[in-house]
């Protein structure tokens, strides 16, 4: 608890509501697309352990939880990847667009 405490301290956060303090600090955009990830990854991980159980314990030596840890994993570096996207400014993106949007129509041929 005493790290934690320190944790606050240095943010300068109350006790009450410090993480929703903590991601509003650090987060900008639109909430809708933020609230829609939150919601795609629980929906994700319901999806794989519901689907997964019966062949994780048969495969994995009764661990039913291998591939929901794999999928956090995967879910983990998803969403840092698109906090460390939304920290670029979006200009350094049009400098690009044509030339991706030839790379992904040559793609999807």
């Amino acid at each position: 608890m005493e790290a934690w405490k320190t944790i606050l301290e240095s943010f300068k956060l109350p006790e009450g509501g410090h993480s929703i303090l903590l991601l509003k600090q650090n987060t900008k955009g639109d909430r809708v697309i933020w609230s829609m990830v939150a919601i795609l990854v629980v929906i994700s991980m319901l999806a794989v352990y519901s689907s997964t159980g019966t062949l994780a314990y048969k495969t994995h030596k009764g661990n039913t939880s291998y591939y929901l840890i794999k999928q956090i994993l995967f879910i983990t570096s998803g969403v840092g990847l698109i906090y460390l996207t939304h920290l670029i400014d979006y200009r350094h993106f049009s400098r690009l667009a044509v030339w991706l949007y030839t790379v992904s129509i040559a793609m999807l041929i």
